[in-house]
């Protein structure tokens, strides 16, 4: 998955592996805040909030043509929808 990108926008490993990491560790750190709308708005509503958020986010994306795009700044912007993921929660629904 590495060398496409780095083909691509002749990106080092390295500047990927640090805006993959920070994605990662923003999306963990969502976990408690997601487990707070959970229980405040309910299970339904804030995973449909947040798949629209990533919906968005992953079509923006298109546009991340620059390193610096995938700082904390702007890398939080994917990382950042509220929820685990879908199927974790859609035997309940």
């Amino acid at each position: 998955m590495m060398l496409p990108i780095e083909s691509a926008f002749g990106w080092s490993r390295e500047t990927i592996s640090l805006a993959a990491a920070i994605g990662i560790f923003l999306y963990g750190l969502t976990g408690p805040f997601a487990a707070a709308l959970m229980q405040s708005f309910g299970i339904r509503q804030t995973l449909m909030c947040a798949l629209i958020l990533m919906s968005l986010s992953t079509g923006l994306s298109v546009f991340m043509t620059r390193p610096g795009n995938t700082s904390p700044p702007g890398a939080s912007f994917p990382a950042s929808p509220p929820a685990p993921s879908p199927w974790c929660s859609a035997p309940r629904w």
